[in-house]
């Protein structure tokens, strides 16, 4: 190998981004500090990631566990250099009839779906444990499915009960 090649720190691995739907789900964003620590422990973190989700998936090998992680084009130049991937820009705002994607902040998004939800969340608690220091928390929801499984509406639900609620004033 010639000292002009670069290693890809990352093992060629797919990510489970069709697995079938699930009962629940956490989406995570975040940003990753500017510190060189902080980038040192993203990289240990991704090369640990799998050993991180087989200790959970472990706990119920039939609970649909997922991850998909992905990585914002500022923080893949941050944590990895060239080559980056063809495709990957900053998120665009995105508009369609009623529906809106708006352009938000975060460097890593961290996808987690079960069929249970205390799998999602013990996935994310293990996660955050392990990068807390390393980045800043700009998101997170939770999905679930609502009732007779018609719909994974937890998503908006949950945006719409944590705006209600931080109006909230204390008696």
């Amino acid at each position: 190998m010639s000292a002009s090649e670069t290693v890809n720190p990352l093992p060629n691995m797919s990510q489970p981004i069709t697995v079938p739907l699930s009962r629940a789900a956490i989406f995570l964003v975040v940003a990753l500090n500017s510190d060189f620590e902080a980038r040192t422990t993203i990289r240990s973190f991704c090369a640990d990631f799998s050993s991180i989700f087989r200790a959970v998936d472990f706990r119920d090998i039939e609970g649909g566990l997922s991850c998909v992680i992905g990585f914002g084009s500022n923080a893949w130049d941050k944590l990895f250099g060239t080559p980056r991937p063809a495709e990957l820009h900053p998120f665009r705002e995105i508009r369609s009839g009623d529906r809106h994607a708006v352009s938000t902040p975060g460097d890593l998004l961290f996808h987690i779906r079960a069929k249970r939800m205390d799998l999602c969340f013990e996935l994310a608690t293990q996660i955050m444990t392990r990068i807390g220091d390393a980045v800043t928390p700009v998101d997170e929801a939770h999905g679930f499915r609502y009732f007779d499984d018609r719909d994974l509406i937890g998503l908006s639900m949950a945006r719409k009960i944590r705006e209600a609620t931080s109006q909230l004033r204390p008696c």
